[in-house]
């Protein structure tokens, strides 16, 4: 399910992480370069990294999950085509 940038950016207004200014900014980025919201924060360091993942599991409501910690098994990495783990940004 696609991320709605206004949505998701009033979301982050009501936990107070943003300003209706930056509010304001981030979306005419999103408009101007066509570019998802989450891309445009990071890009822009209003929120690290880290903080914008727990922030997305919660909007999502699933469990925030490092993945840079995890170890997947070959047997799963072969499972999946090369060409659609680059295309779906699955590894």
């Amino acid at each position: 399910m696609p991320l709605d940038s206004k949505k998701f950016a009033q979301f982050l207004l009501e936990e107070k992480l943003l300003s209706q200014s930056q509010l304001d900014s981030l979306l005419d980025q999103c408009q101007k370069k066509k570019e998802k919201i989450e891309d445009i924060i990071l890009e822009r360091s209003v929120i690290p990294e880290k903080q914008l993942g727990r922030l997305l599991a919660k909007w999502y409501q699933v469990e925030f999950v490092k993945l840079s910690s995890l170890i997947i098994p070959p047997t799963v990495i072969e499972i999946i085509p090369f060409s659609m783990a680059k295309n779906q940004n699955i590894i």
